[in-house]
């Protein structure tokens, strides 16, 4: 059944009922390319839980009369008028303990950072996005911006998933070369076309790796004919693009399958030359590669990254990576997953992750960790990953109060979000940290890791992040949405304890 909507506006905006069955519905505006989406439907005298906005492209003015067609298997008259044109959003219901720093969509699901880009003093953030529910579906990339990696602001979802394909992660690199018959002002973007979705058995799907470029400046994509990888395994996926510049090529590291890797060359972005095929035990999906310096000695070494934040330091020629030393683990939580790094940055390299909150009861889920600069640190003959806080955050901290004590002691803040800054006695010390009357972490989870007389601890809304002296370990943690207004963070130490309070991001 075919349903017509039209009015004027600058986007459309599509009805949500989070949490209720969902129903099939392909979306056509002013005929040109269709959405499919799978949507959430209540019957009419039920309240939306709020609007998914849908930008219209326009090729005159968005002033002019714009017709929708919506095609469903469901009989839709009952909401049907619920489907309306605007030039605004409505704001959704205020919800409580939304992080501050740590960006969180306005409403639905997100998941992978991906094709992040640092272009003329603007910090891109797209992400796996379903803007039409509370819970994984409708692959979109949504997009959020920051010019200080502290404060976000999101704006319009990029790319929709198609009737035969979700739209997967990737990653993204400004043309500095002007290719692809592109200027060299424009963003290119590298992602997985997931198809078909309708697949039963795996042995039907068959994924593969496609372009889309904007010369907006991010805030629009167009997408490219053809693949630049065809299908190598049912599901790759993920591609990371770099540019390498010893080798003068560009360089796509691909998810194929369980803990397998492949390795591309390309000079002109469109024939890639695989070079290596790498398998890295437990390694999955979402990999990255970048270089970076060890503080002490100078020495610079490359770093292999998969999704769950393990990772080997080796070296790369432009063609295969060799790790050198055994695989190391980024997080102490499982709360992060599928990290990616920023593309434009010259001398940092800046990477944000995606936390699996719950939220329950929200009408978001899903946020980003903070932004964390990443370097490496030489433990004996081992090097490991330091994840020190953007810069930006650090001056932003304002000191509230400090105090010193020996047992236990408290704190709460009236802040937003907040720091904590503790040094113990000495590495040998055994301490806890209790949030809302219940233990959140103690001494030993650091385990035999060093670094542990100093550690902050972040407090944002809803989440939580901790790390020890030199940023080697990292734990993030949900926090009850319902406590964390009112909730007292608690210290108890075996022996003397400074302590300071700051706010952050104000």
């Amino acid at each position: 059944m075919n349903y017509t909507v039209s009015g004027k506006g600058s986007y459309l905006l599509v009805p949500v009922w989070a949490g209720e069955e969902e129903k099939a519905i392909k979306i056509t505006v002013d005929g040109g390319s269709e959405m499919m989406i799978m949507l959430p439907i209540a019957s009419s005298d039920k309240k939306p839980s709020y609007s998914a906005p849908v930008a219209v492209v326009c090729a005159g003015s968005c002033a002019q009369e714009h017709t929708a067609v919506l095609s469903a298997d469901v009989d839709l008259k009952a909401v049907i008028s619920q489907f309306v044109f605007s030039d605004s959003v409505p704001e959704p219901e205020t919800q409580k303990c939304r992080p501050l720093c740590h960006f969180a969509a306005k409403t639905g699901w997100i998941n992978d950072p991906n094709g992040m880009v640092f272009k003329d003093g603007v910090y891109h953030l797209y992400f796996q996005y379903n803007p039409f529910n509370t819970k994984w579906e409708n692959m979109c990339w949504g997009h959020a911006e920051s010019r200080d990696l502290l404060h976000w602001e999101q704006k319009d979802t990029v790319l929709f998933p198609s009737e035969n394909a979700h739209i997967f992660s990737g990653s993204g690199i400004q043309n500095n070369h002007s290719l692809l018959n592109l200027p060299e002002s424009a963003l290119v973007f590298f992602y997985t076309y997931a198809a078909p979705r309708t697949a039963k058995r795996e042995a039907e799907r068959a994924f593969s790796q496609k372009i889309a470029y904007s010369t907006d400046s991010g805030r629009t994509f167009k997408k490219m004919e053809g693949d630049f990888l065809p299908t190598i395994c049912a599901d790759n996926r993920d591609p990371k693009v770099f540019y390498h510049s010893p080798t003068q090529a560009y360089i796509c590291v691909l998810w194929l399958e369980k803990s397998s890797y492949a390795l591309f060359r390309s000079t002109d972005l469109k024939q890639w030359r695989e070079t290596q095929r790498i398998s890295l035990e437990p390694a999955w999906e979402c990999p990255d590669l970048f270089e970076l310096e060890c503080g002490e000695t100078h020495e610079k070494k490359w770093v292999f990254w998969s999704a769950d934040g393990y990772y080997w330091v080796g070296n790369f020629d432009g063609y295969r990576f060799e790790a050198e030393q055994d695989m190391q683990k980024a997080y102490l939580t499982k709360l992060p997953y599928a990290a990616q790094t920023f593309s434009g940055l010259s001398e940092r390299v800046v990477s944000i992750a995606w936390l699996r909150t719950e939220n329950r009861a929200q009408l978001f889920r899903g946020v980003m960790s903070l932004p964390r600069c990443f370097s490496l640190v030489k433990k004996g003959s081992q090097y490991l990953l330091s994840q020190r806080a953007a810069e930006q955050w650090y001056a932003s901290l304002k000191k509230i109060f400090s105090r010193q004590f020996s047992g236990s002691t408290s704190f709460s803040s009236e802040s937003a979000a907040y720091l904590i800054d503790m040094d113990f006695g000495s590495e040998d010390a055994e301490y806890t940290v209790s949030y809302g009357g219940k233990m959140l972490f103690s001494s030993a989870v650091f385990g035999n890791r060093g670094g542990k007389k100093h550690i902050q601890l972040f407090i944002d809304g809803c989440v939580a992040e901790l790390t020890n002296s030199d940023c080697t370990a990292i734990a993030h943690f949900e926090l009850d949405a319902a406590e964390c207004e009112s909730a007292v963070v608690a210290l108890e130490s075996s022996e003397e304890c400074g302590a300071t309070l700051y706010s952050v991001g104000n």
